[in-house]
Protein backbone atom coordinates (compact mmCIF):
# COMPACT_ATOMS: atom_id res chain seq x y z
CA UNK A 1 0.00 0.00 0.00
CA UNK A 2 1.20 3.53 -1.17
CA UNK A 3 0.84 6.41 1.40
CA UNK A 4 0.43 9.76 0.68
CA UNK A 5 2.72 12.36 1.80
CA UNK A 6 1.73 16.36 1.63
CA UNK A 7 4.66 18.41 0.40
CA UNK A 8 5.82 19.50 3.48
CA UNK A 9 5.99 15.98 4.83
CA UNK A 10 8.11 16.22 1.80
CA UNK A 11 10.32 18.64 2.51
CA UNK A 12 10.61 17.77 6.52
CA UNK A 13 11.98 14.43 5.28
CA UNK A 14 14.34 16.26 2.86
CA UNK A 15 15.67 18.64 5.23
CA UNK A 16 16.55 15.78 7.49
CA UNK A 17 18.15 13.75 4.92
CA UNK A 18 20.36 16.53 3.99
CA UNK A 19 21.12 17.05 7.02
CA UNK A 20 22.33 13.69 8.35
CA UNK A 21 25.72 14.50 8.70
CA UNK A 22 25.67 17.42 10.58
CA UNK A 23 23.16 15.97 12.76
CA UNK A 24 25.51 12.98 13.50
CA UNK A 25 21.91 10.93 12.68
CA UNK A 26 21.26 8.05 10.79
CA UNK A 27 18.36 7.14 8.12
CA UNK A 28 16.71 5.32 10.60
CA UNK A 29 17.13 7.74 13.28
CA UNK A 30 15.24 10.36 10.79
CA UNK A 31 12.30 7.69 9.94
CA UNK A 32 11.64 7.50 14.04
CA UNK A 33 11.99 11.62 14.34
CA UNK A 34 9.58 11.46 10.78
CA UNK A 35 6.74 8.91 12.54
CA UNK A 36 6.86 10.72 15.76
CA UNK A 37 6.48 14.13 14.33
CA UNK A 38 3.21 13.29 11.82
CA UNK A 39 2.20 9.68 13.16
CA UNK A 40 2.22 8.29 9.88
CA UNK A 41 4.74 5.42 8.56
CA UNK A 42 7.62 6.96 7.16
CA UNK A 43 8.61 6.86 3.39
CA UNK A 44 11.40 4.08 2.57
CA UNK A 45 15.26 5.11 2.72
CA UNK A 46 15.52 5.42 -0.92
CA UNK A 47 12.42 7.58 -1.48
CA UNK A 48 13.55 10.17 1.52
CA UNK A 49 17.21 10.27 -0.70
CA UNK A 50 15.19 10.50 -3.81
CA UNK A 51 13.27 13.34 -2.35
CA UNK A 52 16.20 15.28 -1.01
CA UNK A 53 17.55 15.05 -4.31
CA UNK A 54 14.80 16.41 -6.09
CA UNK A 55 14.24 19.66 -3.61
CA UNK A 56 17.74 20.49 -4.04
CA UNK A 57 17.58 20.12 -7.57
CA UNK A 58 14.55 22.44 -7.51
CA UNK A 59 16.40 24.85 -5.13
CA UNK A 60 19.19 25.07 -7.12
CA UNK A 61 17.15 25.81 -10.41
CA UNK A 62 15.46 28.27 -8.68
CA UNK A 63 18.78 30.34 -7.39
CA UNK A 64 20.22 30.04 -10.89
CA UNK A 65 16.73 31.99 -12.41
CA UNK A 66 17.27 35.00 -9.75
CA UNK A 67 21.04 34.69 -10.07
CA UNK A 68 20.63 35.14 -13.68
CA UNK A 69 18.13 37.52 -13.34
CA UNK A 70 20.58 39.46 -10.88
CA UNK A 71 23.24 39.27 -13.01
CA UNK A 72 21.25 40.59 -16.42
CA UNK A 73 20.14 43.32 -14.57
CA UNK A 74 23.82 44.62 -13.53
CA UNK A 75 24.68 44.31 -17.10
CA UNK A 76 22.00 46.28 -18.37
CA UNK A 77 22.50 48.82 -15.45
CA UNK A 78 26.69 49.11 -16.81
CA UNK A 79 25.55 49.33 -19.98
CA UNK A 80 23.08 52.43 -19.73
CA UNK A 81 25.30 53.94 -17.76
CA UNK A 82 27.99 53.91 -20.52
CA UNK A 83 25.93 55.03 -23.04
CA UNK A 84 24.64 57.74 -20.98
CA UNK A 85 28.00 58.56 -19.82
CA UNK A 86 29.41 58.89 -23.82
CA UNK A 87 25.88 60.86 -24.52
CA UNK A 88 26.69 63.59 -21.36
CA UNK A 89 30.79 63.96 -23.12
Amino acid sequence: MRANYKTEQRTIVSVWTHKIPQAGKTMNRVRDDFQQRVVQEAAPNWTSVQWEHNCLQQVTERNWKVMNRRVAVRIVRRISCQIITQVVR
